[in-house]
């Protein structure tokens, strides 16, 4: 080979190991942006996914508490059904989809319907209990309200549970709806779990969350559509 020809065969492979490198650097660039998109859905998930958990948690304890009592002992309070903070769960609910973004919006609507309910609940209980007798103690109280006025509340603290009950719901619905859900996530908690609490948690996360396939509200798998 004259040295025309072995220069041109070297210019082409040092154009085709160029190509190569910016091909492979091309690559890693969408890889690494791939996985920042991931992370950001997964945390968007997790943040949503623990807003439905605390509504569980308060649902499960509105089902089983006398909400007369709650109410006048102030533990019954009307922002709890609501997010701390609105902002961050609104960007997390943009940031899964546009249909957890549609869903997430009636849930910021149903929360804030569910607030007003559960505040006038509350006020109709202590306008009741300033009715009663002054001498009546705390639980004689409670139970006057309730032999007295019970009729008026019973249907606003049926609507109240169910309310709570299906915006729990609702969350976990609109955490459902990422393209990674499908994924199975695997937690590996450590086994030296010290608080009674933690381990009570790790045992209900075993059971059914971050499932899929399960649906929130039981132990029986989703059914599938199609």
């Amino acid at each position: 080979m004259d040295d025309i020809t072995l220069l041109t065969i070297g210019l082409l492979v040092f154009a085709g190991v160029q190509v190569w490198l910016q091909y492979r650097s091309e690559q890693r660039r969408q890889s690494e942006r791939q996985a920042d998109r991931d992370e950001a859905i997964d945390r968007a998930f997790h943040l949503v996914w623990a807003e439905h958990f605390r509504l569980e948690g308060l649902s499960d304890h509105l089902s089983k508490a006398d909400l007369i009592e709650l109410a006048l002992l102030d533990v019954l309070r009307a922002n709890d059904v609501l997010p701390r903070d609105w902002g961050k769960v609104t960007e997390s609910l943009a940031a899964l989809s546009r249909e957890a973004g549609f869903l997430g919006g009636v849930a910021v609507t149903s929360g804030h319907d569910l607030e007003r309910h559960i505040a006038i609940y509350i006020g109709s209980v202590k306008t009741f209990a300033r009715e009663a007798p002054p001498e009546l103690t705390r639980a004689e109280r409670i139970q006057w309200i309730r032999r007295n006025r019970g009729a008026a509340l019973e249907p606003w603290e049926k609507s109240i549970r169910r309310e709570v009950d299906q915006l729990a719901k609702l969350f976990w619905d609109v955490a459902a709806h990422n393209p990674r859900i499908a994924l199975e996530r695997r937690l590996d908690f450590s086994d030296h779990l010290s608080s009674d609490l933690a381990k009570a948690a790790v045992s209900a996360i075993a059971k059914r969350v971050l499932q899929p396939d399960r649906d929130p509200s039981s132990n029986q798998p989703k059914p599938r559509s199609g």
